[in-house]
């Protein structure tokens, strides 16, 4: 078959050598009859594209002629390792009688049998799908190659041990992580723990900065001992390699339970933190690996799915991580809700960089590359199954509202729900997510607070309402409406008083590691709370008067909603018996007959004078340390830590634990927030 155009000269060939096949079958038909077809061109014989493969190439160019071979080269230092030769096939190019290639073997016709036949109509592509068996290669550093091409080896000037610098990384982490948990594990009382544990600048610790500056600097550091002057290509890599190793952590601190926060003992809102915080460092290294992937290889990024995969992992986590800061900086703009389901595409993007380092890792096939995707993938599936047990265990079907209310007053509206879950426990100061799926698509965080006294399988939430357009606000609307006996959509319903609005409630939980109160750990435990911050209080508080006599547990409590003192009174007074509580509600309420529940007075409070008395009476009374409990707003638990660390200089220490009623760090905007600087008033209990 000669034709001058490949497809045509295809389509004739195999049309002719179907007719041959099917003569012996016709009645008197020939039994043997000697028959061959060919292929092959007329004006121009055909060439091969030489193999793709990262940081390799042809010495003979990028286009082989038929019957030619490829000599692998690699560049920056590297070797090739795979056959020793690649062949593009021979064809013959006579019109004579175009029958050469039917019986060479290996000769282009016998090659594209086994492939698909229109690709041999083109430019054979060497080293890939059906064309491997002519050779193929990739390029690899010297330490990683398990053999070679014979003949065809770079010498690198400068030969880096890539593996084992990885492998450094990896150890520090663990290593990192393991002296995280040694300090947990060590008494509060200790000075140094205390020194590493005290909340700093927006509630960071100098062990969570020691962390993360030891974190950055090992990664730089690799990226510039691993790479430098070995060019741009081994730069790139590097880079890849150190994004891909810093990967994992804002998902293994993002886990509720089981995560790294749990190994290392630290709270959820500060493993919250920790997430932001590695989170940023990885998104910034990978930023940095695509910048120098575009300045390297320029458009050649893009003829690569799996290279592409990598750009769309980038572009995803952005997205992502973006709400994120809106949030924090503007959360009127932004709200909590949408800001959850956005932040999920930064999820998508993680999924799509560990396809990009799967490729990765079968193209090298090094210690590195494998143990960044395989490390990357363990991640995602224990999230992923994290996730799916959470949403299975849920006690979706359990829960049953057995009361809601909405108080209000002229200062605040909060939220009393009641919620009856067989079998669920909890441990004091732990917090389980809400979720009302007519109300929101994501769950909310609140803290448990002690159900009723009688009924074992009761919990309670107290909620501050939030403004428009937030989850309480749309909560407090639904429990009113049941007051109402009206439906949250507006039409009569056979609700009556306290009975459940169908909200689809489900409680998730309990999560959250209570600070420690032990006698081992701590001396006395003094609470200091702002407003609806008492919740956590309202179990720990109890705890902590099992643990410690009624001289040593000390609270100061600042408010403006006289509902609120009313409600949570009754569940701390007879726990505070003897230990000279000390609460202070916005001036010009008035006071109602006999007086504000556990003695309260209307002022504002001088957080640093309740402090300063409170560790001169327990350092009388023999303690030496005290655990500090602070949950309420920014400035009051500026305020605490900055009076904490006066009282010091007495010999008294505080070992401090703030909660501060948010999992993002707190805005650096101006908040507009009660003052809690001194302004002296009596306290009660002198």
């Amino acid at each position: 078959a000669v034709a001058a155009a490949p497809g045509a000269a295809l389509r004739a060939a195999l049309a002719g050598a179907a007719v041959i096949q099917l003569l012996p079958l016709l009645p008197g038909g020939p039994r043997q009859l000697a028959a061959r077809a060919a292929w092959c061109w007329t004006n121009q014989p055909p060439k091969c594209a030489a193999p793709v493969t990262p940081y390799g190439s042809c010495k003979e160019g990028s286009i082989l002629s038929a019957g030619t071979t490829c000599t692998p080269q690699c560049s920056n230092g590297m070797v090739p390792v795979g056959t020793c030769t690649v062949e593009c096939p021979h064809s013959m190019t006579d019109t004579a009688s175009c029958l050469g290639d039917s019986s060479a073997k290996n000769g282009w016709w016998d090659t594209c049998l086994g492939s698909d036949k229109t690709k041999c109509a083109n430019n054979m592509q060497l080293g890939n799908g059906a064309f491997q068996k002519q050779g193929s290669f990739v390029c690899m550093y010297p330490a990683d190659a398990k053999g070679g091409c014979t003949g065809v080896v770079a010498v690198a000037e400068k030969v880096v041990d890539q593996d084992g610098a990885y492998l450094g990384i990896l150890g520090g982490m663990v290593g990192l992580l393991l002296l995280a948990s040694l300090v947990n594990f060590l008494p509060s009382r200790n000075k140094a723990v205390r020194a590493l544990m005290m909340p700093r600048l927006q509630a960071w610790t100098a062990g969570n900065l020691i962390g993360m500056l030891a974190l950055v600097g090992g990664l730089v550091a690799y990226v510039i001992g691993a790479s430098i002057g070995l060019g741009d290509t081994v730069l790139t890599l590097t880079l890849g390699i150190a994004a891909g190793a810093s990967l994992p952590l804002p998902l293994l601190f993002a886990l509720a339970k089981g995560g790294l926060h749990t190994v290392v003992g630290m709270s959820r809102e500060a493993a919250w933190r920790i997430h932001v915080a590695v989170g940023s460092i990885a998104l910034l290294f990978s930023l940095v690996h695509g910048a120098v992937s575009f300045w390297t290889f320029e458009g050649d990024i893009f003829t690569s799915f799996f290279w592409v995969m990598g750009f769309v992992a980038v572009l995803l986590m952005i997205l992502g991580v973006v709400p994120a800061y809106v949030h924090v900086l503007a959360p009127k703009v932004l709200r909590y809700d949408k800001f959850k389901l956005m932040h999920f595409a930064s999820f998508w993007g993680y999924l799509a960089a560990v396809v990009h380092m799967w490729d990765h890792a079968a193209k090298f096939q090094t210690v590195r590359s494998i143990l960044v995707a395989a490390l990357s993938t363990a991640a995602a599936v224990a999230f992923i199954a994290q996730k799916v047990f959470v949403t299975c265990t849920a006690f979706r079907a359990a829960v049953d509202v057995s009361s809601s209310e909405v108080m209000a007053d002229s200062e605040a509206r909060h939220i009393v729900l009641a919620l009856k879950v067989p079998g669920f426990s909890y441990a004091p100061g732990q917090w389980g997510y809400l979720k009302a799926p007519k109300l929101s698509a994501v769950p909310h965080p609140f803290t448990i607070v002690p159900g009723s006294s009688t009924d074992r399988e009761q919990v309670r939430f107290f909620m501050k309402v939030g403004g428009t357009g937030t989850f309480t606000e749309g909560l407090a609307a639904a429990v009113d409406a049941i007051k109402r006996n009206v439906p949250a959509g507006g039409q009569q319903s056979n609700l009556v008083g306290d009975q459940t609005h169908d909200l689809g409630l489900r409680l998730e939980g309990p999560y959250g590691t209570p600070p420690r109160m032990d006698a081992a750990s701590v001396d006395a435990v003094v609470f200091v709370l702002g407003g609806v911050g008492v919740t956590p209080a309202l179990s720990l508080v109890p705890r902590a008067r099992e643990l410690h006599k009624a001289n040593r547990v000390r609270l100061l409590w600042s408010l403006r909603s006289p509902t609120l003192l009313q409600r949570c009174a009754p569940m701390l007074g007879h726990h505070l018996e003897g230990s000279s509580p000390s609460v202070f509600i916005k001036k010009g309420l008035g006071q109602p007959p006999g007086g504000f529940p556990l003695g309260a007075q209307e002022g504002r409070v001088d957080v640093a004078g309740f402090l300063e008395k409170a560790a001169a009476d327990l350092a009388a009374d023999g303690a030496t340390n005290a655990l500090l409990f602070v949950c309420g707003d920014p400035k009051l638990a500026s305020a605490a830590k900055d009076a904490a660390k006066k009282t010091r200089q007495s010999g008294f220490a505080f070992s401090v634990h703030v909660e501060e009623f948010h999992f993002l760090p707190p805005s650096p905007l101006p908040q507009r927030t009660a003052p809690v600087n001194p302004v002296h008033a009596q306290q009660v209990g002198k």
